[in-house]
C-alpha cells in the first residue's frame, strides 16, 4: 500500500530518518493527543564520544522551566541573548537566530505551553 495514497506521508519522513540513523534507542519527550492524531516528540542521541553532555534531557531543568521560566533562565549561565530567547516575547525568531532548528523552537514552546496548561489548576 502507497503510505501517501492513504495519507500517511509523514511515516515516510520517520522511515528516512529511522534509516539513516541506524539502531538508535530514542526517548519519548512528550506526547499530545489530538483531536485526530497524535504528536509526538522522540530524541535520538547516537553514542558518539564527541557529543556533549547538554544534549542529554534534563528533565528536572525541563520540570522548573514550565514551572518556573525566568528562574530556571536565570540560573543556567546562559549568555544575554539565549535569555531574551528563551524569556522574550519573540522567542521563537531569536532561538531560530541563534541557531534553532525552527520546527525545535516549535516543538519546544508547544511541549512548554501544553505543560503549562496541564499543571495550571482549574
Amino acid at each position: 500500500m502507497n503510505l501517501d495514497e492513504v495519507g500517511e506521508s509523514e511515516l515516510l519522513a520517520w522511515f528516512t530518518a529511522l534509516g539513516v540513523i541506524g539502531k538508535v534507542p530514542g526517548s519519548l519527550l512528550t506526547y499530545q493527543e489530538m483531536s485526530h492524531h497524535g504528536h509526538g516528540v522522540v530524541q535520538f542521541l547516537p553514542d558518539r564520544p564527541e557529543r556533549k553532555e547538554w544534549l542529554g534531557r534534563d528533565v528536572p531543568l525541563c520540570e522548573q522551566f514550565v514551572r518556573d521560566r525566568e528562574g530556571a533562565v536565570q540560573g543556567a549561565g546562559l549568555t544575554p541573548q539565549e535569555t531574551e530567547a528563551l524569556l522574550g516575547t519573540d522567542s521563537f525568531n531569536v532561538l531560530n537566530d541563534l541557531g534553532a532548528h525552527p520546527m525545535l523552537s516549535l516543538s519546544a514552546r508547544q511541549v512548554s505551553e501544553i505543560e503549562q496548561r496541564r499543571q495550571t489548576p482549574r
